[in-house]
């Protein structure tokens, strides 16, 4: 094919590529990538990825899924659409940048929202703010907002209320983005009204505690209660499981392996502290294996 034509994918038009404007995309891109300067970044959207639509629409809000005869998920808003044409969030309320979804007379009223707004920080906080309105005024029934990972900004803040998940770098996979965005990581939050908060948070948690770091508002009055340092206990038994590198040094080679949390419980509950490079899993299993990158 013609690397100077590209075909769009919604109506099949052929158009042929401005290669002076394609050279100064291209250097833009070489000066950088943090979408602070006016580089080719700064004008990528960040398109929200579908396991992040798909775990907000149906396993928090339990919105109905889109079928051919109605491809559209019902309930849902998406305020800062790309496209009304062809929308990446397939919700049956858009508003795009022509209508600007931060009008007032642009209603967000009864919908589910799924809020990504631009990762510019005049764009978040303005977009944050009409979220929390919306959701004490009650006027929505909950908010899933994916936002920068800001903590020294005033937007962020006014967040704190509410329970958040920071993703991990292999779970942001933004469609139009090659990698996560340099200079800030991204939260999601869940903003539910009061009367949903005890259906929604513990969903919220289930579909996006595992693709990041959960983490819920405390005060100095929870962290005097015994619930707090319940919270702390199971917190460590499960970083010390998940997150934590578990050696063992062979009792016949002398060298020291990363081994699972499961064979440290083994040994504990065994009472026979020996181990040997022989227990390790196949091919691995030898003490002439080569320790590895990390070992």
């Amino acid at each position: 094919p013609d690397i100077n034509q590209w075909t769009c994918p919604c109506c099949d038009n052929t158009s042929v590529v401005d290669k002076e404007a394609a050279a100064r995309a291209s250097e833009a891109d070489q000066i950088g990538e943090d979408g602070e300067d006016g580089t080719v970044e700064a004008q990528k959207m960040g398109l929200t990825p579908d396991w992040i639509i798909s775990a907000a629409s149906f396993d928090v809000f339990g919105l109905e899924r889109p079928t051919i005869s109605s491809p559209t998920i019902k309930g849902l808003l998406d305020p800062c659409t790309n496209s009304k044409v062809a929308p990446n969030i397939p919700a049956e309320k858009l508003y795009d940048k022509n209508d600007n979804g931060l009008k007032l007379s642009n209603i967000w009223k009864g919908f589910y929202v799924l809020l990504n707004p631009d990762f510019t920080s005049q764009i978040q906080w303005r977009f944050v703010n009409r979220a929390i309105d919306e959701v004490e005024s009650e006027s929505v029934p909950a908010v899933i907002l994916i936002c920068r990972n800001s903590t020294d900004t005033a937007f962020y803040q006014r967040l704190r209320p509410y329970p958040r998940v920071n993703l991990k770098r292999v779970s942001v996979l933004f469609k139009d983005y090659s990698h996560t965005p340099i200079g800030f990581g991204i939260s999601i939050f869940c903003m539910a009204a009061k009367d949903e908060r005890r259906t929604l948070y513990p969903k919220f948690f289930s579909a996006f505690g595992g693709a990041g770091e959960p983490l819920i508002p405390v005060d100095g009055l929870f962290v005097q209660t015994n619930e707090f340092w319940q919270l702390l206990d199971r917190l460590g038994e499960f970083t010390g499981s998940h997150h934590r590198d578990h050696w063992v040094k062979c009792s016949e080679c002398a060298k020291w392996r990363i081994v699972p949390v499961q064979t440290i419980k083994r040994l504990e509950n065994s009472g026979n502290l020996s181990w040997t490079c022989d227990m390790l899993d196949p091919p691995r299993s030898s003490c002439s294996t080569p320790l590895t990158k990390y070992e």
